[in-house]
């Protein structure tokens, strides 16, 4: 099972809408979400219309799935009662997180500052403000302290002899650093952004970083202490 970082939420749907694969950009009118079709034998038992995910990158060591409630419905006696339908099995904008703000609260409103699983770029914003305003052009995103939470800054497997061990999938690390890039350079399109962070994926590093340089989710790919042991690395990825 693929793992989905931020928020997921589990629709029976009928009629399917601003489709996008989990690795592709969300449309710019849906506010980061992205609507995901579940494939082949993922149906309603009534009508066989597809069920649809829909996703919001966020931090991935806060990950919540949310199922949207009805009742069950696996055969044509607890599908119906009296001939009527026990569950909803059509899609519209009351659906929709990105349209229906107010009834996408809580865990749902990604725009809620009180909302937990929502990563506060507010002083980074300003600080990236204070940069466009000076004309400082380059910018290298990183996160955390190489002293105090290595595991944010740099995801590794192996600690350093002083460090302690990650706390998390070092993958969960490099893809909040990934997503959060991805969310400046979209705010920030006239600056070229470096992103960071990518070296725990070793001989899978060229492929990401090429994916998300071709998409435009960020400009360069840096490079650090790995290249000092591998300096031919960028001539032969």
């Amino acid at each position: 099972m693929t793992r989905i970082s931020g928020l997921a939420a589990m629709l029976c749907l009928s009629v399917s809408s601003s489709i996008a694969w989990a690795d592709q950009p969300a449309a710019a009118d849906t506010a980061g979400w992205k609507a995901i079709e579940g494939g082949h034998g993922t149906g309603c038992a009534t009508d066989a219309t597809p069920y649809e995910f829909y996703v919001h990158e966020g931090d991935p060591k806060r990950l919540a799935i949310y199922f949207q409630g009805g009742g069950g419905c696996w055969n044509s006696k607890n599908c119906g009662l009296d001939g009527q339908k026990t569950f909803e099995n059509a899609v519209d904008d009351g659906d929709r997180p990105w349209v229906n703000k107010a009834g996408a609260g809580g865990i749902l409103d990604a725009s809620n500052p009180a909302n937990p699983l929502r990563i506060d770029l507010t002083e980074t914003y300003q600080f990236l403000d204070l940069l466009d305003e000076m004309a400082i052009r380059l910018v290298c995103i990183s996160a955390g302290s190489p002293y105090y939470n290595p595991h944010i800054q740099r995801p590794a497997l192996f600690p350093p002899s002083d460090g302690y061990a990650p706390p998390e999938d070092p993958l969960a690390g490099v893809a909040r650093l990934i997503a959060v890039t991805s969310q400046i350079k979209a705010r920030y399109p006239q600056m070229a952004i470096v992103g960071s962070g990518y070296s725990y994926l070793q001989e899978w590093l060229p492929n990401v970083a090429q994916n998300y340089v071709r998409t435009g989710r960020v400009d360069f790919v840096g490079l650090g202490r790995m290249v000092l042991a591998y300096p031919t690395l960028p001539l032969i990825a």
